[in-house]
């Protein structure tokens, strides 16, 4: 079809300018003896347009049909059979390619996301393709270790047959079903031969078959196990409500939060203490906790009991731990007992600001509707006053909400503000009251050298990476540097976070067309990797 209108549209183009240029001709010059007292120029630029316009309107009809013929014929050309034989790259037709079986789900991947996962080529086949650029393309059928049916049209055949393994890096197209099974459709790819050993599973692909029948006998059990349990829980909800909703306080904190804390104090803060490098803000949380603590006994004697401030403001650079322990503070005050449940709802301006007037209170007061019995936490809070205290931003609005609420419902919920040391600041300057609502201000300084190996450390850990003794050895004076003398954009944790990814791009690299691969390989970096790593992101630190 692309041909066709191509061929019209060139026809119309040519036609018309082939048309009208020789016709203006000849009447701007029939036209400049004609003319009564006005300029030539003006005479002859009339004849031109006029008799122009009417030899473009023949001469476009007459190239547009020309243009359409020719616009047939490549499309017939285009369509016919390749002259070349596919049968080298397409299963032969004696050993059909096995449905893929897929036992722990349907599709793969989240369309519009990224997706990398490894593949076994079951055939490759030419395809016409009206609507894309070129239209011979070659279709890919693949299938992943797991099951997960695969497609992907390519421009050519990238020099793969059937029964290859690959490794496939693209994006999720769209997940849709095809032949009764479903089918994960992929793009923009890009695919490398796959040296490595496979996982046993691989055997048992062909066990079975997810048909569209068996797709919607599990849909229909999953819907009426969800049925099930929303009347469970709508039972459970009108039996404890039967009999106290007269006496039951209209800010009563969610069911879903309103339970029993099921971890000790101790607990809580052992895991506060394992986090490196926040000492200060540990000493800090355990001082509020053992307040708690003697308030009780003092209550249980009889004596008056000081109120605890729960209400928190947290300074510091980025990536030093902020989110974190405004989740554990949560925690905290939930196994103490000053808060019901302790849930975090972490928020910030666009969850509090609206862009209309009357917006903002509804949306700030919606919020903390949630967050009640547990801590609402508003990351970069001085986002709510960018301009100052005589802004007439709408944040503006939102802070006097939250002020209102902190201090009318100050035992009902606990709020955390966090951000830069300067911009919090200059938040705090912003409302006269605002400073006074918060019982403590926890400061979050950068993380030292050998707290940074650590948290490097339980990262790589966590991934399954170690870092060889040379690397592991020029990783800690690297890191020496940045943390006595911390380059533009240095963000601590996020940093290192961004640093162990960098290694491991490095290390897939060197590691792409290895073969006989052991676990220890696979999971160890290399002074290379640290090196090239560093000198991608922090240059500075390797000087």
């Amino acid at each position: 079809m692309k041909h066709v209108v191509r061929g019209v549209l060139f026809g119309l183009l040519i036609g018309a300018v082939a048309g009208g240029i020789p016709f203006g001709l000849i009447g701007m010059l029939s036209t400049l003896s004609s003319g009564h007292g006005e300029p030539i120029w003006m005479v002859g630029l009339f004849g031109f347009a006029v008799a122009g316009f009417y030899g473009a309107i023949p001469g476009g009809v007459l190239g547009g049909i020309v243009g359409l013929i020719v616009g047939l014929i490549r499309r017939a050309a285009a369509n016919r059979p390749p002259a070349y034989p596919v049968a080298m790259v397409s299963p032969p037709p004696s050993e059909p390619a096995a449905a893929p079986a897929v036992p722990q789900g349907h599709w793969i991947g989240v369309v519009g996301e990224s997706l990398e996962t490894r593949a076994e080529i079951k055939s490759v086949e030419p395809f016409h393709d009206v609507f894309a650029e070129k239209d011979l393309r070659w279709r890919h059928r693949l299938v992943t270790p797991q099951g997960h049916a695969l497609r992907w049209l390519s421009n050519s055949n990238r020099g793969l047959v059937a029964g290859d393994r690959i490794v496939l890096r693209g994006t999720v197209k769209d997940h849709t079903w095809a032949d009764g099974e479903s089918v994960t459709e992929v793009w923009y790819c890009q695919a490398r031969k796959d040296a490595s050993g496979w996982p046993s599973s691989h055997s048992a692909w062909s066990a079975g078959k997810w048909t569209r029948e068996k797709f919607e006998e599990q849909r229909q059990r999953m819907i009426a196990a969800d049925e099930r349990r929303a009347q469970e829980l709508k039972e459970r909800l009108q039996t404890s409500t039967t009999g106290s909703a007269e006496t039951a306080p209209a800010t009563a904190p969610s069911a879903a939060f309103a339970q029993a804390p099921t971890e000790t104090l101790d607990e809580v803060l052992a895991e506060l203490d394992a986090l490196p490098g926040l000492e200060s803000v540990a000493g800090q949380v355990r001082t509020l906790a053992n307040r708690v603590r003697l308030n009780k006994e003092r209550e249980k004697r009889g004596m008056a009991v000081s109120e605890v401030g729960m209400h928190s403001v947290f300074i510091g650079p980025p990536g030093t731990g902020k989110t974190t322990v405004a989740r554990i503070w949560g925690r905290v005050l939930a196994a103490t007992g000053l808060l019901p449940s302790g849930h975090v709802i972490e928020t910030d301006r666009s969850g509090l600001v609206g862009q209309h007037v009357g917006e903002t209170a509804q949306k700030t007061t919606a919020v903390i509707d949630r967050a009640k019995g547990g801590v609402l936490f508003v990351d970069e809070a001085y986002s709510l006053t960018p301009g100052g205290p005589a802004s007439n931003d709408f944040g503006s609005e939102a802070v006097d909400v939250l002020l209102k609420r902190m201090e009318d419902e100050r035992d009902s919920f606990c709020v955390i503000v966090a951000g830069y040391p300067l911009e919090m600041e200059r938040f705090l300057e912003s409302n006269t009251g605002l400073r006074s609502r918060f019982a403590q201000t926890m400061t979050f300084p950068n993380y030292s050298a050998s707290a940074l190996e650590t948290i490097f450390k339980k990262m790589a850990a966590n991934a399954d990476y170690t870092v060889d003794p040379e690397g592991q050895q020029l990783l800690s004076v690297s890191l020496t540097k940045l943390a006595d003398a911390p380059p533009p954009g240095w963000a601590n944790a996020r940093s290192l976070r961004a640093l162990l990814s960098a290694m491991v791009d490095t290390q897939s690299e060197r590691l792409a067309h290895a073969r006989d691969l052991g676990s220890e390989d696979l999971g160890l970096l290399s002074a290379e990797d640290v090196r090239a790593a560093l000198e991608k992101l922090f240059p500075s630190a390797v000087r």
